[in-house]
């Protein structure tokens, strides 16, 4: 509801049904589909299909000329790469992705799925231009003469980043992550959860962040701490 403060919730209705919560699911994804699809029509719907099938085609084939496609068939809306072509000089997925950052492209989902080592799942949509596909395609392609010319430089990707952190020691931290348990917290109900706690570090004013959480409902909080080689860290909070 709209006011002379601002937008605020109105919970004043007794015929609502109150919040939604995690039983009703995905339903605010299921609105805008079915809104999607009615904005759209039946033709409409097919069209956009179709237009997903051909990008992601269209991409295939491009990639494809640099990069392994493990499934190098006709393809619904994405297709999967892998930088099997890139190991050989040290350059893996996730050097690819962050370079991609530094040639202006979001990366797309790396790692998935499992069953494909080193996979890069590209899924361009229907929304995406010839242009826009063709310049990520040059991107791609970029990145993999890189590879081959200069592996140090593209090994060390992103180099224009603003992070404070740009790569975390995956291995350190899937190894020993630093946890922290709030003060006042059930440490067996986050096990429970399936939290693990190798080690326990403690870190006042991060312990006391997770408290001001947990007094919000939180019955147990864990607090993974993230180093980075910079000296930055990112907390990650499992509730």
């Amino acid at each position: 509801m709209e006011d002379k403060d601002g937008y605020r919730l109105d919970e004043s209705a007794p015929k609502s049904i109150g919040r939604m919560r995690g039983y009703a699911m995905n339903f605010g994804v299921m609105v805008r589909s079915y809104a999607y699809m009615r904005r759209l029509g039946a033709e409409g719907t097919r069209r956009v299909a179709e237009h997903a099938v051909l990008n992601a085609n269209y991409l295939r084939v491009k990639v494809g000329k640099h990069y392994f496609i493990p499934y190098d068939r006709i393809c619904m809306h994405e297709f999967v790469a892998t930088s099997k072509h890139q190991r050989d000089k040290g350059i893996h997925t996730i050097d690819i992705a962050k370079r991609l950052i530094d040639l202006g492209f979001h990366p797309p989902t790396v790692y998935f799925p499992l069953v494909v080592t080193e996979a890069i799942m590209i899924e361009p949509t229907e929304t995406e231009s010839k242009d826009a596909l063709d310049r990520f395609a040059v991107a791609m392609e970029q990145i993999a003469k890189e590879a081959q010319a200069e592996p140090e430089a593209a090994g060390s990707a992103d180099h224009h980043s603003r992070a404070p952190a740009r790569r975390s020691e995956s291995g350190e931290g899937a190894r020993a992550p630093i946890q922290i348990v709030a003060l006042g917290s059930r440490p067996r109900d986050a096990r429970r959860r399936g939290a693990r706690l190798s080690r326990v570090a403690e870190i006042p004013e991060i312990a006391e962040r997770v408290l001001v959480e947990g007094s919000r409902g939180v019955a147990a909080a864990v607090v993974l701490l993230h180093r980075f080689p910079n000296g930055a860290a990112r907390l990650q909070v499992h509730q």
